[in-house]
């Protein structure tokens, strides 16, 4: 497969895309391709998957259980939170551990995640910091240059509903969506974000390429994919905001099935432009 650049950008055309300029409805995941609040939650969930899974029966002293998390939160980034601890939950009890309710992980790496990323979420509150702060860079631009355009905007998270729609109030981007924001639930059978294209397909009536999937997401592009959507993968350089694209994202969101990779949206004319045709 050879890629190629948009000229003058650092916009990578992975595969291209004749059915493109069609699009009529978009959407987006929300952490790491909108918001930078959560930014880092991928060092929280691994050190607390090694350290229980070092703490069972025949995984203590195990070699690559760093390995095997980071691969597993690779692979799931995008799935509700209560998928990876119930994944968390069976790889217990296959090293002979005690196998404790998922909900129990979730609750654990949530106050874990909460410590690393309160303060931000208290300077927004305070008027100290700006959404500028923590939104992905040229988030905002997109969203209403998409709008002028005349999209329906959707944004489907893993995280829990009540948290995304918090976090995108406090961001400023709440707007953009009107009550298009979904996230996980109590029943967490009853959401998914593959649930959410089918759903969005069916009421919609879209052809594939009438759908715009934009996430940094393994699952969410995999799913907009399959779908026969264009895909954005957002490989975004959450810490570094270096504004070229992160490698390691990159690598699993070419795989997943990405038409384009952004490394953020300071580009977004030029981006729009190409899925337009114009």
């Amino acid at each position: 497969m050879t890629s190629r650049l948009l000229p003058g950008t650092q916009i990578e055309v992975v595969r291209e895309r004749a059915d493109r300029g069609r699009i009529r409805h978009v959407l987006l995941d929300f952490d790491g391709t909108v918001s930078l609040l959560r930014e880092g939650w991928q060092q929280v969930m691994i050190p607390l998957v090694v350290e229980v899974l070092g703490n069972t029966p025949r995984g203590r002293g195990e070699a690559g259980l760093d390995e095997t998390a980071r691969d597993y939160v690779a692979e799931s980034t995008g799935r509700q939170t209560i998928y990876q601890m119930i994944w968390l939950a069976d790889e217990v009890a296959a090293r002979g551990g005690p196998r404790r309710e998922p909900e129990e992980y979730k609750a654990e790496y949530l106050r874990r995640l909460h410590e690393r990323i309160s303060g931000r979420l208290a300077t927004l509150e305070s008027g100290e910091a700006s959404p500028g702060d923590f939104l992905v860079p040229g988030a905002r631009e997109l969203l209403d240059e998409l709008r002028g355009r005349g999209v329906k905007l959707y944004c489907a998270s893993g995280t829990d509903e009540a948290d995304v729609r918090r976090e995108a109030g406090l961001l400023g981007v709440a707007d953009a969506f009107e009550d298009r924001i979904w996230g996980a639930q109590a029943d967490y059978r009853s959401f998914s974000k593959k649930m959410v294209i089918e759903r969005l397909i069916a009421e919609n009536g879209l052809a594939g390429p009438e759908l715009l999937t934009i996430g940094d997401g393994y699952v969410e592009i995999e799913e907009g994919a399959r779908a026969g959507g264009i895909t954005v993968g957002a490989a975004t350089a959450e810490a570094a905001r270096s504004g070229r694209a992160d490698a390691w994202k990159r690598e699993r969101l070419i795989a997943a099935g990405a038409d384009l990779i952004a490394p953020d949206f300071r580009e977004a004319d030029e981006l729009l432009r190409y899925l337009w045709k114009k």
